[in-house]
């Protein structure tokens, strides 16, 4: 059974639909004292993580402490986004 998606608040869907869209990327907080490095990356295996990176230097919220590899990462993501058939 694959993993199932948690969405934003709790509420919860078996399938998205960015999923034939783009593989799934994790980015890891090194410093994440909220939830350990270890558990994100089997967290992002389960989910069948096709790319897991571990962002140095940043904390939990990413996107916060660590801006630029943040927006590096999504813009290399969505150059890689292939046609929707």
């Amino acid at each position: 059974m694959p993993p199932t998606i948690v969405l934003v608040h709790g509420a919860f869907a078996e399938s998205s639909s960015w999923d034939r869209v783009i593989d799934p990327l994790f980015l890891i907080g090194e410093d994440d004292r909220i939830i350990p490095p270890e558990l994100q990356r089997y967290m992002a295996e389960r989910a069948g993580s096709k790319r897991t990176v571990l962002v140095e230097g940043a904390s939990h919220a990413i996107c916060v402490s660590q801006p630029e590899a943040t927006a590096r990462l999504v813009l290399e993501a969505a150059a890689s986004l292939r046609a929707v058939v």
